[in-house]
């Protein structure tokens, strides 16, 4: 398409390309002047302006006459630009729908393309001024017959910088262009340098107004002022919806130089979507967002993914071999940390693998994997090994002769015959008792690993004297 619309351009009485208004692919807050705002990978935008100026070329001769080299044009001016990783490429392209001037009117034609490509250097949201540098090329693509296209490349190199301040925005763009150099009677048409100058107000975040001044000066007519254009421009933008906007703004020329008209009108439609859209609006945008339609919960456990974590409640049982349940404390460590305490096993939490930590009275400490289903109300068992120790406990008497005697260890009663038991470790209450001899209670203490023989010497009992009526009563 470039190579015919290059072969499209023919020849014209006066070859030099006037039209120095070009609106900006991408600025938020102005029309005109460029600024550094950026936007995420893939991020793209598309303008459409209505442009009509009155009198875009005109140049003042030596005879003190103004001449419109273009007398009018109505067109269009399309532009777009897209963002990938920090750069920004941009397009304009002028489309005339009318132009007419001392030359002969043309046909509806295109102007010259422009492309381009704007690199951040500082970032104005960490930064005093943002910083960017542009690099743009202008093609001789124009087909019409009068000076609004170039007669071969041109480019420009421009310095862009912008502070934010409140609801305003002050920009400036300062850089220097070259085109095919053009003489015409007096004026010398060639390498300039320019400026632009724009503040910018968002009076809501719907609407914004704007003020702009351009000016340029060519290296070979400094002192000409038919070769250093001076306009004023004044816009304003509103938002219809989450994707398009509304832009546009009326100018003025002050000076008799080219390419500053008496009058321009720009008023268009741009596509703007959300740079960073939240669909379900749980404030994670979507392109960081694995579930965009279903709302994230803050619970502070993966708030970051924007899915809804779900949860259940589950009880936890530590368990001995022989099925015995040990009130246990328990540190879960996985998709989340809690701490169960021994007093509530029952606990909420996220499905997952955990790593489950175990500490309990007379049991050993063990770190083990533990599995959360999703459904809830399951019991979760976490096996433990307890800690024992070895006790042989018999019963003499006075003479060291055994004697049949009930033990009982903390409530619990021991076979006499069946030798050393395995017991918990800890502290007992140790209770021997006899027919015929006095019960003997002890405290003993069982470490784990130990092995512990305690002796029980069992007195008579002493039978108490009673009065004759009182045995006699029994009888």
């Amino acid at each position: 398409m470039l190579v015919w619309l290059v072969a499209s351009a023919h020849a014209q009485s006066t070859r030099f390309d006037g039209q120095l208004f070009r609106p900006s692919a991408d600025a938020q807050n102005t029309t005109w002047v460029e600024d550094t705002h950026t936007a995420p990978d893939g991020y793209a935008t598309g303008r459409v302006f209505l442009h009509s100026a009155v009198a875009p070329v005109r140049y003042q001769g030596t005879d003190g006459e103004t001449d419109r080299l273009v007398s009018g044009q109505v067109g269009l001016d399309l532009a777009g630009a897209w963002y990938y990783k920090g750069l920004r490429m941009g397009a304009t392209l002028p489309v005339y729908a009318w132009t007419g001037g001392d030359f002969a009117a043309s046909e509806p034609g295109l102007g010259d393309l422009a492309v381009d490509l704007k690199g951040n250097l500082l970032d104005r949201d960490d930064n005093v001024v943002g910083l960017a540098l542009l690099g743009r090329m202008m093609l001789p693509t124009a087909s019409v017959e009068v000076p609004l296209g170039s007669t071969g490349i041109g480019w420009e190199l421009t310095a862009v910088a912008d502070r934010q301040w409140d609801d305003f925005t002050f920009a400036a763009n300062l850089g220097t262009r070259g085109v095919p150099r053009t003489t015409f009677e007096d004026l010398v048409w060639n390498d300039s340098v320019f400026a632009r100058l724009g503040v910018g107000y968002a009076v809501n975040a719907d609407v914004g107004v704007s003020g702009e001044l351009g000016m340029q000066t060519n290296w070979a007519s400094g002192r000409n002022p038919a070769g250093t254009p001076v306009e004023l421009l004044g816009g304003g933008w509103g938002r219809l919806n989450q994707e398009l906007l509304v832009r546009g703004g009326l100018s003025m020329g002050l000076s008799r130089s080219p390419g500053a008209p008496l009058a321009r009108l720009v008023a268009g439609m741009s596509y703007e979507p959300d740079m960073y859209p939240d669909h379900d609006v749980d404030g994670i945008v979507d392109r960081d967002d694995w579930c965009r339609d279903e709302p994230e919960d803050l619970d502070g456990f993966e708030d970051a993914d924007g899915c809804l974590d779900r949860s259940v409640t589950v009880r936890l049982e530590a368990l001995t071999a022989d099925g015995s349940q040990v009130p246990a404390a328990v540190v879960l460590d996985g998709p989340e940390h809690v701490v169960v305490s021994a007093d509530d096993p029952y606990v909420t939490l996220h499905p997952g693998t955990y790593t489950a930590t175990v500490t309990a009275n007379g049991v050993a400490p063990s770190a083990q994997e533990l599995v959360v289903p999703l459904e809830p109300g399951a019991v979760l068992q976490l096996p433990v090994v307890a800690l024992e120790g070895t006790l042989r406990v018999f019963a003499v008497d006075l003479a060291g002769n055994p004697v049949d005697a009930r033990i009982t260890l903390s409530g619990v009663a021991l076979d006499a015959d069946a030798g050393p038991v395995e017991v918990p470790i800890g502290e007992h209450a140790l209770v021997v008792s006899a027919r015929g001899y006095e019960a003997v209670a002890l405290s003993v203490v069982v470490d784990h690993g130990a092995v512990r023989e305690i002796p029980v010497v069992l007195r008579p009992a002493t039978i108490p004297n009673r009065p004759d009526d009182e045995r006699l009563g029994r009888r």
